[in-house]
């Protein structure tokens, strides 16, 4: 088939790689998976140290903007004005928007404009629905309101977010593909030499190690599981990831006097992931809201049994088989559960075995990719 009759999607994000969160890893995961389909990505650049123009194989990427974190509020129009070129260009396209936010109200202008161009939305948001309802004074609910009465198809990690979909006034029928893990995390092994190896860079050579992979924000809870170490004993906590609440987080393990067993280790590459987990005894997030959590997939495929809290999502996934799941907002709890678990070694890998099983039935980027196939190529025809 000519390059230019190939099915192109049109992605817009607010942020891609190498920025990570769940939806940069679910894009650049699927569209590496689709090589039958062209894929142009366009993101704010935010950084200079980013080029603003890729291609890889069936993958473009155009990145907009003056390389500072403000370019994504100019995304909107800049990626309306590169939408638009694309669209020029001819051939079959359809838009896709991953999460509702700076980037997919390009997409949304760009179907104002062109209303025969097909446009499909997936829900990522991991956000509260307070803060859905309430923040930037209500132009988050009334551009959700606006897309979604808009699109023509909308897909959703899970069925908390469907439903929120179809709360604000989508009227389709929502897909409901969820995020995965890569293969590797079930087929790599833990290596003792890269092990020891990242034991001895945190400093922790023969010390228990529970793992929180998490951006630095209020809603992932990360203060309620650091003033739960005050009661957690004999074990060390290593936060993977960075945020605007790094400082704060720091100062309160200090003033409780935790410090010495919580290490913040930063950003670690998305390929790196993998040892953390696999060093790791269990996988705990405490958070406040949650759309599905990927993080607590991969921490499944590398067989790592997980406590996380029962909000949004993440009840999709996390069971009593795989792992324990408690309210949110409660140090007390969280601590008494975690010395529970942290004490019964053969719960722990019983539910790791358990987790890893359940990731292979249908949580693997393969599979999902050609769910999304099926999905595009359905709102293409």
């Amino acid at each position: 088939m000519n390059p230019e009759q190939t099915p192109r999607v049109v992605i817009f994000t607010t942020a891609y790689l190498p920025f990570i969160g769940g939806a940069e890893v679910a894009i650049d995961q699927l569209t590496k998976r689709i090589p039958a389909m062209r894929f142009l990505i366009i993101t704010s650049r935010m950084s200079k140290n980013v080029p603003s123009r890729e291609q890889k194989d069936n993958i473009e990427v155009r990145r907009v903007g003056f390389g500072y974190t403000f370019d994504k509020w100019l995304l909107p129009l800049l990626g309306f004005i590169e939408g638009r070129r694309a669209l020029k260009l001819g051939g079959p396209s359809l838009l896709w928007g991953v999460m509702i936010s700076q980037g997919t109200l390009a997409g949304y202008f760009l179907k104002k404009v062109y209303p025969s161009t097909r446009l499909v939305i997936t829900l990522q948001e991991g956000d509260s629905e307070e803060y859905l309802n309430t923040a930037r004074s209500g132009l988050i609910k009334y551009f959700w309101r606006k897309v979604l009465g808009t699109c023509d198809g909308v897909s959703a990690i899970s069925k908390y977010l469907a439903q929120r979909a179809v709360q604000e006034g989508y009227s389709g029928q929502v897909s409901i593909i969820p995020n995965g893990a890569d293969e590797s995390y079930i087929t790599d092994m833990p290596d003792e030499g890269s092990i020891r190896a990242l034991r001895d860079k945190l400093g922790l050579i023969d010390d228990r190690i529970i793992l929180s992979v998490s951006r630095l924000v209020e809603k992932n809870g990360l203060d309620i599981l650091i003033r739960a170490m005050q009661k957690v004993k004999d074990v060390k906590l290593v936060i993977v990831g960075d945020g605007p609440l790094r400082r704060d987080l720091g100062i309160l393990a200090n003033e409780l006097h935790v410090d010495d067993r919580v290490i913040f280790a930063g950003n670690v590459s998305h390929r790196g992931l993998l040892r953390y987990y696999q060093t790791s005894e269990l996988f705990v997030r405490s958070s406040r809201s949650e759309g599905l959590g990927s993080v607590f997939i991969e921490a499944m495929a590398a067989g790592i049994p997980i406590m996380a809290t029962r909000v949004g999502g993440i009840v999709d996934i996390v069971n009593s088989e795989v792992g324990v799941l408690i309210e949110p907002g409660d140090e007390e709890i969280l601590a008494a559960n975690l010395n529970a678990l942290l004490n019964d070694k053969q719960r722990l890998a019983n539910m790791g075995a358990s987790g890893r099983m359940f990731v292979k039935k249908g949580y693997l980027w393969g599979d999902l990719a050609l769910r999304y196939e099926q999905f595009f190529r359905e709102h293409l025809s």
